[in-house]
């Protein structure tokens, strides 16, 4: 499995917590980062020399929401290219197709259990990130 970097963006300090738990769980050599609120995302990228090699992000956030930041990553040259994906408790559908029509690579309904959550995100940390989201349709929806 490839090493990535990762950014991980939620307010949640026991989400960020769990998540780094699990990433580091299923390979202690991918690197996770967090922020906890998308305007320090959007500063930490800008910012960065080093770019991620995937962006995880929670919808519901002070400052900026998780909406907000995806719009302005894919509006912005040089942040248009990360691939992004939602990791938030809404299952609202029509969030999903927004997400998506902003140029979301995928969307993860955070899941209750931390096995389903290590399931997901095994799955998800195999894909192929350099290369996703080239192609139409390559979008994701996981909901438990």
């Amino acid at each position: 499995m490839t090493k990535l970097r990762i950014f991980y963006t939620d307010d949640d300090e026991d989400d960020q917590l769990l998540f780094t738990e699990i990433i580091k769980n299923i390979d202690k050599g991918h690197q996770v980062l967090l922020q906890s609120h998308g305007a320090e995302l959007i500063d930490v990228l800008k910012e960065n020399t080093i770019a991620p090699d995937l962006v995880f992000l929670d919808l519901n956030m002070p400052h900026k929401n998780g909406m907000q930041v995806l719009k302005e990553m894919k509006d912005d040259d040089d942040l248009s290219k990360l691939p992004v994906v939602i990791f938030s408790t809404s299952n609202n559908l029509e969030n999903v197709e927004y997400c998506k029509e902003l140029g979301a690579n995928g969307y993860i309904c955070k899941p209750t259990s931390f096995t389903d959550m290590r399931k997901i995100f095994e799955k998800v940390l195999e894909m192929d990130w350099h290369h996703h989201g080239k192609k139409k349709n390559e979008f994701f929806f996981i909901h438990k």
